[in-house]
């Protein structure tokens, strides 16, 4: 039974020497959940598209107990050539990695099907999707030399139940929930875990993109609703594999159904 994981604090042990890498690690989630990792005795790689931002992030966490290093990786200008720069980069600096959270992720536009760019669709379904199988591949084998590895997905409530004007947002995000399932048989005999996160409404600038007018102060902040993340990061989650567990109910369902 996996219980109270919407108020979640991990023990110093739980998350002691963990080599994470996550994405989007900039703003919304990602940020939040990138400070809150650095109280603790970890490693943290940090993904983003903006060298800048980045730079800041880590400026920020220099006095923390956990070691950062950031990795400026832009998956639309991306090319074969800069994730081989990125594996380079890996093998000069770990061996295994322990978990990948995907954060990262483009919203689009919210428009119907009969008005969608056709180029935005394509940027969408890249970032969300295509990026996503490309970093999970190339990472692949340093999991499999982790310690009690995990992958960490961030789905959305439009990735299981369409909705109208959520266009390639909601089918990118069910192409998640596809990938998932497909990892989570395929990483069977390999020791690595895979889980799913719907974090429901948040409140970050991807959100007020998608709703301008909604009262902000009701919504959740990123502070809010990143224990189930440091949950499925930690040791605790050792025996926890294929599961999407959904913050706004605190319920969760295995991603087979």
């Amino acid at each position: 039974m996996i219980t109270n994981i919407d108020t979640f604090e991990p023990t110093p042990e739980s998350l002691d020497g963990r080599k994470i890498l996550l994405t989007g690690a900039t703003s919304g989630i990602g940020e939040a959940l990138a400070i809150k990792l650095s109280a603790y005795n970890c490693h943290l790689i940090l993904l983003g598209r903006s060298k800048i931002k980045l730079k800041k992030l880590s400026e920020r966490l220099k006095n923390s107990k956990a070691n950062i290093y950031t990795y400026t990786l832009d998956y639309l200008k991306a090319e074969a050539s800069d994730y081989q720069n990125f594996i380079d980069y890996m093998d000069e600096n770990f061996n295994a990695i322990d978990v990948l959270v995907h954060n990262a992720a483009m919203l689009g536009d919210r428009s119907p099907i009969a008005h969608y760019d056709i180029g935005l669709w394509q940027q969408v379904m890249h970032v969300n999707c295509n990026a996503v199988f490309i970093l999970t591949r190339c990472l692949i084998s340093y999991l499999v030399k982790g310690n009690l590895p995990t992958v960490l997905m961030v789905s959305s409530g439009v990735g299981i139940k369409g909705k109208a004007y959520w266009g390639a947002y909601s089918v990118s995000k069910f192409a998640i929930e596809g990938l998932s399932q497909i990892l989570n048989e395929e990483f069977n005999q390999t020791g690595i875990r895979i889980n799913v996160i719907n974090p429901g409404p948040t409140n970050t600038n991807m959100r007020a993109k998608a709703y301008p007018a909604e009262d902000k102060s009701k919504i959740p902040s990123p502070e809010t609703v990143i224990p189930p993340f440091l949950f499925f990061i930690s040791k605790d989650a050792k025996d926890i594999s294929g599961i999407r567990y959904e913050f706004k109910t605190n319920s969760y369902i295995s991603i087979d159904l």
